[in-house]
């Protein structure tokens, strides 16, 4: 093995390993922890649903904090669709998949996100924390253009521990 082959195994390896760090973040610190939105759709326990294509071209963060019993996100989003209400859920997990998360269910909490003009806006989102919650992550969508079944969709890149 060459020097060149060994130091790209150990870059492989460091990547590797920080990439798996960063599968689950703390929502404890004061700031919170800012987590991106990604045009995956998810179901309720957090895994990718395949063969479910993305329609929007937004681009959104959500910092997801805890304090006390309480969780909140703080959803900020941007070239979403102009003058459009979005439904934002701020999801507590672990979920089975079998399990539904839509607003009013258990660890479920939601808000409306209205864009002005521009495609720009934002909304926070908090809730009681549940005493089986372990993480939590946000699920953010869209109405469906006519005659589609779902809109623009966009979740939570990594999931955010609270307790």
């Amino acid at each position: 093995m060459n020097i060149s082959t060994r130091m790209t195994a150990a870059v492989a390896a460091a990547i590797g390993m920080t990439g798996m760090s960063a599968a689950t973040a703390g929502a404890e610190a004061a700031n919170g922890v800012m987590v991106p939105l990604t045009a995956f759709y998810r179901s309720c326990d957090f895994t990718v649903l395949q063969f479910v294509a993305a329609t929007g071209f937004g681009s959104g963060q959500s910092t997801i904090h805890s304090s006390g019993n309480s969780v909140t996100a703080q959803v900020n989003f941007a070239i979403g669709t102009p003058n459009t209400a979005y439904q934002v859920r701020l999801i507590q997990g672990p979920r089975p998949g079998t399990q539904k998360c839509i607003a009013g269910d258990p660890g479920v909490a939601s808000a409306v996100l209205h864009t002005d003009r521009n495609g720009t806006g934002s909304v926070t989102v908090t809730d009681t924390i549940e005493p089986w919650a372990k993480n939590a992550w946000v699920f953010m969508e869209g109405p469906p253009d006519p005659g589609q079944i779902r809109g623009e969709f966009y979740t939570s890149e990594i999931l955010t521990a609270i307790n």
